[in-house]
């Protein structure tokens, strides 16, 4: 006996063990085992599921009958995986670039953000002392995954770096950098005041 002809069996005031229905909407009281209830319920589901499907016998009769709507499905699918495994494995393919780079005997630093009034003072130390180059890759907006995959990328890379010249670069060339910026200010002040100050 197929799905349909149980479910139409369960119709019926008695059902197929002569059972009473609950409210006289046709849903049979379990028994013992609860057999029965549960293939009236397979047989209700199937039978939704069918109409949904439009009555076809195969998802394939359904693709083939339905190809937009089938594309749209399948396009929103993969973008969502395609998401989901960004998110995922950005941290994973930030170490493997840097890990490529490094071993090619490049070293980079990645950025984000507004970068700060002497980011590019301290981008020309890193290049011209130690052949480091500071990479802006994005401005102030950024998913979560670029965060991930920039700071898993930085993690291999200046740590190379650091290894290889004996000390921490960065650190050296963004505190020479500031204090640069900081000077030039002090500079540009007093000329300014100088200037103001002369009859």
């Amino acid at each position: 006996m197929n799905y349909l002809s149980i479910s139409a069996d369960y119709r019926t005031e008695g059902g197929l063990s002569g059972n009473k229905s609950v409210g006289g909407g046709g849903l049979p009281k379990l028994g013992i085992s609860g057999v029965e209830g549960i293939l009236y319920w397979i047989a209700r589901s199937a039978t939704l599921c069918d109409q949904l499907v439009g009555g076809y016998c195969s998802m394939r009769d359904f693709v083939r009958h339905h190809r937009k709507l089938a594309t749209i499905i399948g396009v929103v699918i993969v973008v969502v995986a395609a998401w989901i495994l960004s998110d995922a494995t950005a941290v994973i393919r930030g170490e493997s670039l840097a890990r490529v780079d490094v071993a090619h005997g490049r070293y980079f630093e990645l950025g984000y953000g507004l970068p700060a009034p002497w980011v590019p003072e301290y981008a020309r130390l890193l290049r011209e002392r130690y052949g480091v180059e500071h990479r802006p890759v994005a401005g102030c907006l950024v998913s979560q995954s670029l965060i991930s995959f920039v700071r898993a990328y930085n993690s291999v890379s200046t740590a190379a770096a650091n290894r290889k010249f004996g000390h921490d670069i960065f650190m050296e060339s963004c505190n020479d950098a500031k204090r640069s910026w900081e000077q030039k200010l002090l500079n540009r002040y007093a000329q300014h005041t100088s200037l103001s100050s002369t009859p």
